[in-house]
């Protein structure tokens, strides 16, 4: 069997320590990205709420999704809207960091060269057919009815929105958090530990939902440090996302802050499952080229 633990002692990551290579490097910089992205974030935020308030939150129930539904963040405004607020955080964070100067974009997103497209289609392709198995098998053990609840234009807001959604979130998390503290301790479990935790803390669920959502952010942030990008985070991120709500659209199933143990239980399961899947194939066929 395969030791990963050996593997993660032999690698040589710099991707949370990348901050440091550049010439305009400094502790605190990184704080003020943060607090200036923040700043623009609110006040971004703030004018598309003015400017999607023309819109009745009526009218855009009956758009983003069939009246009816009890998907929370889909049977209000805040459906396909929250998706659109969240992803601000991308112009924001670009933004600030250009005022500050520190580094390149880029470094944010990878600490080798650039995006990789292929990277990040190629495992969204493996995560899909995952997340397509597990739950083929979780509606036929469980017994899940279907109720289709999501519209043809739901469903496909869905799909175009979700990406920038959970790219925005790791590039926050994953991205400046942890490249952010990668850099100040030069220690890549620190730099995995504690983003993960605040992005536990950030989604405000209960106990099971918890667990669940610091594991799916302590494996984010190994396959950043692994990758050395954000793409199979990314993905790994988005599929997952896709998936819940387009379960909870054409089922009975239901999302709620309030997880119950097995949904905690099979959430955990599933986004170790996908890892696994993802990085025991690359170690094999080098099919993606994790360890670039």
């Amino acid at each position: 069997m395969m030791n990963l633990f050996k593997i993660v002692d032999d690698y040589k990551s710099d991707f949370t320590t990348f901050p440091r290579k550049f010439k305009n490097y400094k502790w605190y910089k990184p704080i003020l990205v943060f607090v200036i992205g923040l700043i623009l974030y609110l006040v971004v935020s703030a004018i598309a709420v003015l400017i999607l308030g023309i819109f009745s939150p009526e009218a855009a129930k009956t758009f983003f999704i069939s009246p009816g539904t009890n998907i929370p963040g889909f049977d209000k405004i805040d459906g396909a809207i929250s998706a659109i607020m969240l992803a601000l955080m991308i112009p924001s964070l670009y933004i600030s960091s250009k005022i500050v100067n520190d580094r390149p974009f880029s470094s944010y997103l990878t600490s080798v060269g650039g995006w990789n497209w292929g990277m990040f289609i190629k495992s969204s392709a493996v995560f899909l057919i995952v997340y397509i198995i597990f739950y083929i098998f979780d509606f036929i053990v469980r017994g899940i009815q279907l109720d289709i609840k999501l519209t043809l234009v739901s469903l496909l807001l869905l799909i175009i929105l979700t990406p920038f959604q959970c790219f925005a979130e790791e590039l926050v998390f994953r991205g400046l958090i942890t490249q952010t503290v990668g850099s100040w301790f030069r220690i890549p479990i620190i730099a995995i530990v504690i983003p993960a935790i605040l992005f536990a803390c950030a989604h405000g669920y209960n106990t099971f939902g918890f667990i669940d959502v610091l594991v799916s952010g302590l494996i984010f942030a190994f396959l950043a440090w692994y990758t050395k990008g954000l793409e199979v985070s990314t993905a790994l991120h988005s599929i997952n996302n896709i998936a819940v709500f387009t379960v909870a659209g054409i089922s009975t199933v239901n999302i709620s802050t309030n997880a119950s143990y097995i949904d905690g239980i099979e959430g955990v399961i599933l986004t170790i499952a996908s890892f696994a899947v993802i990085f025991l194939i690359d170690r094999k066929y080098n099919f993606i080229g994790l360890n670039r």
